[in-house]
């Protein structure tokens, strides 16, 4: 991501957009995985133990049930690129409730409603890898 090019100023030059990833995106499975990576001080994957985890405390894992296979991705922070935008309609952030008495139950039924939609704003602040499954 850090290599990563914006819209070209010419020609020959584009302007790198430098962005440093701050999470990692993953699926329940790799979870555990990630947090050995993640958070070890020595790297696991190191026949020797002494050497030192380059990427301890390097990225904030963010568990996403609707990941379902082993990709995984890095995404930039808020603060230094609009990846992904959310709008409300109208403007509303805030839930709809509404409530009545129930018929079926002896208390009251609830319903609750936000309108909103998500895009992707920027495509250049995330970055995805298929990954593979652990051995």
């Amino acid at each position: 991501m850090r290599r990563q090019t914006g819209l070209r100023k010419d020609a020959e030059n584009k302007v790198q957009l430098n962005l440093t990833p701050k999470y990692l995106l993953i699926s329940p499975e790799l979870e555990t995985l990630a947090r050995q990576i993640l958070y070890s001080d020595t790297d696991i994957t190191a026949t020797n133990p002494g050497v030192i985890n380059p990427l301890k405390g390097v990225f904030e894992p963010v568990v996403i049930p609707h990941i379902t296979d082993w990709s995984w991705y890095l995404a930039a922070s808020a603060s230094e690129i609009d990846t992904v935008e959310v709008a409300f309609l109208n403007g509303q952030q805030s839930p709809t409730i509404e409530q009545m008495p129930g018929w079926n139950t002896d208390g009251m039924e609830y319903k609750v409603r936000v309108d909103f939609g998500v895009w992707c704003y920027e495509y250049r602040g995330m970055y995805k890898n298929a990954g593979a499954q652990p051995a």
